[in-house]
This record gives structure tokens, sequence and C-alpha cells, in this order.
């Protein structure tokens, strides 16, 4: 298995580190603008202790590297997600 730190390489002289993930791909509006693929469905949100268990690790991984993490949650509508506004408070 392959850890965080293994796996990222921090290659700028920002002391932002940006994380953008698609937690999923379900939305309850239809909008016009958004492509059908953002909100069909086809890709499950992951369970809150996997969620959480990103987050803990990004957060220690940034500290380490001495960076402020930036979180960007999308992929559809994340706020139906019932722990979505638990998983925000851990940062």
């Amino acid at each position: 298995m392959v850890t965080i730190k293994e796996s990222i390489k921090v290659r700028n002289n920002s002391k932002v580190f940006s994380i953008n993930w698609a937690l999923m791909n379900n939305c309850n509006y239809k909008c016009s603008y958004c492509h059908p693929d953002l909100n069909s469905g086809s890709i499950k949100a992951p369970s809150y202790d996997v969620v959480v268990n990103f987050i803990e690790n990004i957060i220690l991984h940034s500290k380490e590297l001495g960076l402020i993490p930036y979180f960007e949650f999308g992929g559809g509508e994340v706020t139906i997600l019932r722990y979505f506004s638990d998983s925000i408070k851990l940062y």
C-alpha cells in the first residue's frame, strides 16, 4: 500500500495544498449548465469513515510539510450527504 507521504510530491512555492475531491456524482438538481455525468449517480459516495481518514491524513501530511490544506469537495451536490456537515467540521 502506498501512503500519502510516498505518493504526493509538492513542487511549488505556494504554502497552500489544494485538494479537489469529487465525492460522488449525484445531485438533486438538474441544472442546464451541468453535464449529465455530474448527476447520474453512477459514482457512489465513500463512507464517512473513508472521508474522515482521508481528511485527517491530508491535514497531518500538510502540517509535516508546512502547508495549509485547502479542500474543495465536488461531484454533484455533496451537501445531500448526511455526513457532509460533520466531515467539514474536521478541518
